[in-house]
């Protein structure tokens, strides 16, 4: 079908820049940007929604008459609900008089103010103003229904039609009447699914099940699937990945499952003997907002359903994304297909703005490193970008829906193999300015960057809240990117590309994304001759942090390869720590050990108390922290934690630290005349109990921790 294009009206921020590494704090800028939402294919008419202000129910409330004049009213309650501004839960209303109807269909979708809307979630009295019901139709987008939705016409019934693929979920199952009457019922469903509802709990209660006279025109996975048969599934079906709603219950969300899982993703697999071959195709990428009695808000971001074909896949309609953003936010993004902007959607009528990354701008330092995408311009494939949408609302969490562009990139996101991604590479002045690009994952799967080709060091936005960079090393994190997360590289020369290995993908991240490997080396580079030295800085709920490398093969000016400069945050208010060597601010900086000194730079956001703590791998030696404010030399190996008072402001020459043995010419200490243990003592092994200053700090000397020195200047 040919794009269509409709009137947009455009309001592009100006005068604000973002220039990595340094950059101006993004959510201080106030701005509008609006743009029309892509209208909506019309619908039939009794799928139309018109308001119903008298209807009773809470919330916002809406009718529907279906083919036979049959008038429904039930909420919305998108938010409350269900995860999707774009969802619907049914809860009805005893019509005025009794309906006759001995036959009933309940729409996929309908369609409130030129939106579709699907149908999610049925709840309990829809239906009870139906007696004479004998045949019921359920909508293939079906998440969840009430036990007493069903068992209030399952006297009458005779034939109910369940559309949807996998089972919906039955709530309240606790109750033992739900399964009296409905046990009689025959039970019709899609072909490739008698089995799934067979094994289903309140659906194999209905021992007759057979198989739809007609193939099934939507597949709507919303938990772990493996796809391994598609008989029974039109070509043009309509393929549908979301996520693992969150049920309703009162007044609060809860997870259907285990409590302390969160992940709210499907996970699907596709293994089948041939291609699969379908119609449009929608995939979620939700921003999961929990919240429950007297807390607080919750936000989980990779919660991410997840794609990994194995077997081919072609989509024949549309193929589109729908991404959750922060509200008032920035989201660094990227696409495996190109989209053109007119054919991209916001939901809450937010406002919102895309710009893209320009790699020989940032190597010029221009001050033109990022540049608003017009209306007419196009989102290219593997490409990042980064989007701020805001509404006045801080509850809302817009939802950027993107269609891909018909072309031979659209298939890109049913990739089974390796992906090569091309890289550009951009002469500078100094080594830290040249070759970056902004690209990102090109799988609909988490990718663990190990897996790739690429060794040298990379860069993302925290994901986690935080609203700051973060550096890793394919070689010694443990980091898989989101499905759809963009990230920065700067390519050592000669790089001009990176491949993706499809053995990369997974369905769900490490358990803790920042620890390291503690296994065989991944790469012919080992921890032979190296030694890493992570610095965290904190305040309160917010952490930064820097890397030392020491490498006897290392170079002391900056490597592309190995070394990597630091991003500092768009917001303010978060500490940032550094490693300043040679005028660079480095968030990596890996080198030979030479004097073993190294400057710490750091930002604070306010006057107050801050933590320094030290971790690290291989052949670790000492580590002594100066503080020249307070005139103190603290051990961080000993792993005690450093905290200290600071102005708001920079501090690039206050903190410096020594790697290795320290100049007073005590070098070791005889561990025979002293047991081994958490306390402290003085040279002459006298075990410290008292003689701590007020403020909790020992007096000025030397000290032995577990064997170790401690010198308080």
């Amino acid at each position: 079908m040919a794009r269509r294009r409709y009137p947009f009206y455009y309001i592009m921020l100006m005068n604000i820049t973002f220039l990595p590494p340094f950059v101006s704090r993004f959510a201080a800028c106030m701005f509008l940007a609006v743009v029309g939402l892509l209208m909506t294919e019309p619908t039939t008419a009794q799928n139309v929604l018109t308001p119903n202000e008298e209807s009773g129910i809470d919330g916002a409330t809406y009718t529907w008459t279906d083919t036979d004049g049959n008038v429904f009213g039930f909420s919305s309650m998108g938010n409350r609900y269900v995860t999707s501004p774009f969802e619907l839960t049914l809860r009805g209303i005893v019509p005025s008089t009794t309906v006759e109807s001995t036959s009933l269909t309940v729409p996929d979708v309908l369609t409130l103010d030129g939106q579709e809307m699907s149908v999610v979630c049925i709840y309990y009295g829809v239906f009870q103003g139906f007696p004479a019901l004998t045949t019921l139709t359920l909508p293939a987008r079906l998440l969840y229904v009430n036990y007493e939705t069903l068992n209030a016409c399952s006297e009458t019934l005779t034939d109910l039609y369940c559309r949807s693929y996998l089972p919906p979920k039955v709530q309240d199952l606790n109750y033992t009447s739900a399964y009296n009457a409905i046990e009689r019922v025959k039970l019709h469903v899609p072909a490739s699914s008698v089995a799934a509802y067979a094994n289903a709990a309140y659906w194999n209660k209905m021992t007759n099940i057979s198989a739809f006279d007609e193939s099934a025109d939507c597949v709507n996975l919303y938990c772990d699937y493996t796809v391994t048969d598609v008989t029974g599934i039109t070509p043009n079906a309509k393929l549908r990945i979301i996520s693992n709603r969150l049920v309703p219950e009162g007044d609060y969300y809860y997870y259907n499952g285990p409590s302390s899982d969160n992940d709210f993703g499907a996970h699907v697999d596709v293994n089948t003997p041939t291609p699969w071959q379908f119609g449009n195709f929608f995939m979620e990428q939700p921003l999961i907002k929990l919240r429950s009695w007297g807390s607080e808000i919750n936000y989980y971001e990779h919660t991410s359903p997840t794609l990994i074909p194995q077997s081919q896949m072609t989509a024949t309609g549309d193929v589109a994304v729908q991404i959750g953003c922060r509200n008032n936010a920035w989201k660094f993004f990227s696409l495996p297909f190109d989209v053109y902007m007119g054919d991209i959607s916001v939901s809450h009528k937010a406002s919102w703005v895309i710009r893209r990354f320009l790699p020989r701008e940032r190597a010029a330092l221009s001050g033109n490193t990022w540049q608003n995408v017009g209306i007419r311009d196009t989102l290219r494939a593997n490409t990042g970008y980064i989007i701020y949408v805001y509404t006045p609302n801080s509850d809302d969490i817009p939802m950027l829906t993107v269609k891909a562009a018909n072309n031979a990139k659209k298939q890109g996101l049913f990739a089974t193999g390796d992906v090569t991604v091309p890289l550009v590479q951009t002469d500078a002045a100094v080594p830290q300015d040249q070759n970056w690009n902004y690209i990102g994952n090109p799988y609909p799967a988490f990718y663990d960057m190990g897996q790739s080709d690429y060794t040298a060091p990379y860069t993302v936005w925290q994901r986690g809240g935080n609203y700051l960079y973060e550096v890793y090393s394919p070689l010694d994190d443990n980091y898989a990117l989101q499905p759809f997360e963009g990230l920065f590289v700067q390519c050592p020369d000669g790089t001009n590309s990176i491949t993706f290995q499809a053995t990369g993908r997974m369905h769900t991240p490490p358990v803790a994304e920042d620890d390291w490997y503690y296994s065989a080396p991944r790469r012919a580079r080992t921890l032979q001759n190296r030694q890493l030295y992570n610095i965290f800085l904190s305040a309160g709920e917010f952490s930064d942090r820097a890397r030392i490398v020491v490498n006897s093969e290392a170079r002391e000016g900056y490597e592309l390869e190995r070394d990597a400069s630091k991003m500092m945050s768009t917001d303010t208010a978060v500490p940032q720590i550094y490693v300043i060597n040679g005028g660079i601010n480095y968030a990596i900086d890996e080198r030979p050990l030479g004097n073993g000194r190294f400057t710490l730079g750091m930002r604070f956001a306010n006057a107050g108390d801050y933590t320094l703590r030290l971790e690290t791998r291989g052949e670790a030696q000492n580590v002594f922290l100066t503080d020249r404010l307070t005139d103190e030399t603290f051990d961080l190996s000993l792993g005690e934690n450093y905290t200290f008072f600071a102005e708001a402001g920079t501090a690039n020459d206050r903190f410096t630290l020594t790697i290795g043995d320290d100049t007073t010419g005590i070098n070791t200490i005889d561990n025979g005349q002293l047991t081994i243990d958490n306390a402290t003592y003085d040279l002459s092994g006298r075990k410290i109990v008292d003689g701590k200053l007020s403020n909790g700090k020992l007096p000025k000397g030397i000290y032995v921790k577990q064997g170790k020195k401690m010198i308080i200047k």
